[in-house]
């Protein structure tokens, strides 16, 4: 009977928690399976892709410069990968004159590979239209009324983007400050098309609708979109619906972009967005030879516009060189691999939080499954790929969303093994953690933010993680766990049943154990000088290991073990000529005449293919120290072979050879040094305003020293340094900080109970209580996340080594640094910070003088 009155009491509770928790689960499962777990898009590590590589030629049919070379390698790039969160720009390469490659995940077919060289190759040309969808520009003269170019009877386009291309002078068009605002400026080409240009602006200033849109490849699209009508594909139908008008059909799905670029994507086309450049109004005539777009631009949006400009309307060939596929570097299963090991991850944090929480452990992982559901659903939506740095965001997400729930819910065992009800506890966990998971939370946000926005092309996808990871840990943990939680304590079956929460009722006010008594005495502010000197220590081998390898190499850039990407090489690629193929047999014969020569390594030569059957091979070379002409390997080769029972010769097959620079590491290394550094001072100004000075160059510190140790790391065992080396580093940043914001808030909450001059020995026991009461959550989480990475590196080839290299260096030095080194410093700084306010109030610093009246003879001198 009891329980029945239980439940008429509670019915409306049981109710609203039944139907949330079953929906939630329903969602997280329904959703997985018919959208989220579909069909996800994996970067080349993990599903093999597509290599182009081609050569950007002058006017003059010579080889390009830097500057334009990078202009159409840049604007590739933005086609193929707008949100530049995919690593096309990571895997993609500048060479020397003028040759670039670019590469793509997800191509499979000999079909997509050709779609896709046929994408970088072709040209893109600029030209100009009003909102009717007519052109203004006809082979460089102005056309009144402009010029149809869809004929609607027989469904067809009428000339080519050739035809109506712009007449801008090449690469003239510029950003540059006007009246205090960024504007672009475009020059035209000539007299002739600044008489036309006047013509075109005056009638188009007397229009009653005077938007002027400047398109790329508009007539390419639109031959693509009729080419559907037979087949009635959804291009077809977007262009159908907007009557023709290629404008309507771009921007239909405006309150869905990532969907309709996804629709483009799957036709190996550039994203929709990518097509109308710019929309202008026309208010007056414009006459000259040159002009000014105008709108709320920003130095980057400005330059961005102009660039994109010159792209369409610069003079230079595109020329194909070659194209292969590339193999999935760790493997097609590796992917399953990392799926299987999240798995893992996942149920090893559901035990734990269950055993140590009870049913609010069971709550935590139903809230842990949908941030994840949440997370990697948007992430899909933006049509991202999973690549091993995505994946490891995602698993520095886990970490803080678990961080979340254990510091909400030992705040609460706390409590309670304080003598509070579950209630009263309950309440008092939630207030009092909230400020420390907002602070974690929002300074790792600053640092996402800061690597989307300030950050390479290699770190843009795993910011994009980390973001959504941080968004969705906040608004799951801060909203659906405690509403949720709340909902549970109402029910009142903790106050009886504490064990169901994870609390042993017999240790409810009673005397620490002495293991915590034990600890509790731990001085660990007097300890941090050990770790300190650890610390120093590492970093000094480091550097004898650094300028010893960089004296044996003789440059300092071999000090450490890097990358073709940041040392610069050569690529050779050997192929079949028009008449001989190469096949895989032949293949591993050339590539053992090369090791055998000693040109190369083993591990620098790989076999890739030009077809999907894999009949026709190449066999490409990447090494430092090779040349790039062709004779001294084609030298090599016929001398291996003259006395081989099998007769290759040289002459049947084409040698390309190609420099790779450093120049585009070296800007990776340098943009990542300006992101790091403005995510630094983001922090900093945070701090400033939650906390004070001292607290910020403490975490400052904390994070220079956890940059230093995972360098260190790298030097002394000769992992190797790529691009993926960066976004490990920046991981450890985030995550170090995330754990020295926890610490740091315990300190300012007992800091706000203590008024007064503080001594430095008051400090330093403020400082060691702060770490024993979060301690345990340190470990908790950094042991959490490390047996998630460890996990990792159990498969294998799940994730680079490189990276999880940089992570559990990372890990275990942000977790001790948290701990001792930032609250060492901090507790320095503010001793000095307290000795000088107490200076001040004694000598009476911040006392005003009483006014003092001056005396004037004959005016105010008077007596009474």
């Amino acid at each position: 009977m009891k329980f029945f009155k239980w439940i008429k009491n509670k019915w409306t509770r049981i109710i609203v928690l039944g139907i949330t928790l079953i929906g939630t689960i329903l969602a997280i499962s329904l959703g997985s399976f018919y959208y989220t777990g579909k069909d996800p898009k994996t970067s080349i590590d993990y599903g093999g892709g597509a290599s182009v590589t081609v050569q950007i030629l002058d006017s003059n049919n010579k080889p390009a410069n830097e500057e334009k070379t990078k202009l159409v390698f840049d604007n590739i790039i933005k086609r193929v990968d707008p949100l530049g969160i995919n690593g096309v720009a990571q895997s993609s390469s500048i060479g020397k004159d003028g040759y670039i490659t670019i590469t793509k995940a997800a191509i499979q077919t000999t079909e997509e590979k050709e779609l896709f060289e046929k994408m970088i190759t072709t040209k893109p040309v600029l030209s100009l239209y009003n909102l009717e969808d007519k052109s203004l520009f006809k082979n460089g003269n102005f056309i009144e009324g402009g010029v149809t170019v869809f004929d609607g009877l027989n469904n067809k386009t009428v000339g080519t983007d050739d035809q109506y291309r712009v007449p801008f002078k090449e690469d003239a068009a510029k950003a540059t400050m006007q009246n205090g605002s960024y504007v672009v400026a475009i020059e035209l080409k000539n007299d002739k098309a600044a008489r036309e240009w006047g013509k075109a602006t005056e009638w188009m200033s007397k229009q009653k609708n005077k938007s002027m849109v400047v398109w790329i490849d508009h007539q390419k699209l639109m031959d693509k979109m009729i080419s559907q009508k037979s087949n009635n594909g959804v291009l077809w139908q977007k262009f159908y619906a907007a009557r023709g008008n290629l404008l309507g059909a771009v921007t239909i799905p405006n309150a869905n972009g990532a969907m309709w670029n996804k629709l483009f994507d799957q036709e190996g086309l550039p994203p929709a967005s990518s097509y109308a450049v710019s929309i202008a109004q026309v208010t007056k005539p414009l006459y000259g030879n040159s002009f000014v777009i105008q709108g709320s631009f920003n130095q980057e949006t400005a330059t961005k516009l102009a660039e994109r400009i010159n792209y369409g309307s610069s003079n230079y060939k595109i020329i194909s060189k070659s194209s292969h596929f590339l193999t999935a570097e760790y493997g097609k299963s590796a992917f399953q691999k990392a799926l299987l090991a999240g798995v893992i991850v996942f149920a090893l944090i559901a035990i734990f939080m269950i055993v140590n929480y009870g049913l609010l452990g069971a709550l935590s992982t139903i809230s842990i499954a949908l941030y994840m559901f949440l997370t990697l659903t948007m992430f899909t939506v933006m049509r991202g790929e999973y690549s091993p740095e995505t994946i490891a965001a995602l698993v520095i997400g886990i970490g803080m969303s678990v961080d979340a729930n254990i510091i909400t819910f030992e705040r609460l065992k706390g409590e309670v093994y304080s003598g509070s009800s579950i209630r009263k506890a309950h309440k008092a966990s939630n207030k009092l953690s909230l400020s420390t998971i907002f602070d974690a939370n929002i300074t790792t946000l600053i640092v996402g933010f800061v690597l989307f926005y300030f950050g390479t092309a290699s770190v843009k996808g795993f910011s994009i993680m980390l973001i959504l990871s941080i968004v969705f840990t906040l608004l799951v943990m801060l909203i659906f766990t405690r509403v949720i939680a709340s909902l549970m304590v109402g029910l009142n079956i903790f106050e009886k049943r504490k064990w169901l929460m994870g609390v042993n009722a017999k240790k409810i006010q009673t005397p620490p154990s002495p293991r915590m008594q034990k600890m509790m005495k731990i001085d660990f502010v007097k300890n941090a000088k050990w770790f300190s000197i650890g610390s120093g220590v590492i970093i000094t081998i480091a550097i004898i290991v650094f300028a010893a390898t960089a004296g044996i190499a003789g440059s300092l850039s071999g000090g450490m073990n890097s990358s073709i990407e940041f040392s610069g090489g050569t690529v050779m690629s050997i192929s079949g000529d028009s008449k001989h193929s190469l096949n895989t047999k032949e293949a591993n014969l050339i590539k053992e005449a090369f090791v055998d020569s000693k040109l190369i390594s083993t591990d620098e030569a790989n076999i890739v293919y030009k077809d999907a059957a894999q009949k026709e091979a190449i066999l490409e070379i990447k090494t430092k120290k090779g040349s790039v002409d062709d004779q001294v390997w084609k030298n090599a080769f016929d001398k291996y072979f003259q006395n081989k029972p099998t007769k290759l010769n040289s002459s049947n097959y084409l040698f390309q050879g190609q420099s790779i620079t450093s120049d585009v590491a070296r800007a990776l290394v340098r943009d990542a040094m300006i992101a790091i550094s403005i995510a630094m001072i983001a922090i900093v100004i945070y701090t400033l305003v939650r906390f004070k000075w001292t607290y910020s160059i403490s975490a400052i510190l904390a994070l220079v020293h956890d940059g230093l140790i995972v360098t260190a790391v790298f030097v002394i065992t000769r992992v190797e340094v790529s691009p993926v080396f960066i976004a490990g580093l920046l991981s450890v940043l985030g995550y170090s900080i995330n754990d020295t914001i926890v610490t740091f808030d315990r300190i300012r909450e007992k800091m706000n109970k203590n008024v007064g001059d503080l001594s430095k020995a008051k400090l330093k026991k403020m400082a060691n209580e702060a770490i024993k009461d979060t301690i345990k959550r340190s470990l908790l989480t950094s042991i959490t996340t490390m047996v998630a990475i460890i996990v990792l590196m159990s498969f294998g080839n799940a994730t680079k080594m490189a990276f999880n290299v940089a992570m559990l260096s990372g890990l275990i030095s942000g977790t001790y640094s948290s701990i001792f080194i930032a609250t060492y410093a901090w507790v320095h700084l503010e001793a000095r910070s307290q000795k000088r306010s107490q200076i001040r109030r004694e000598k009476q610093f911040w006392k005003l003088k009483e006014n003092e009246e001056q005396t004037v003879e004959g005016i105010n001198n008077f007596k009474a």
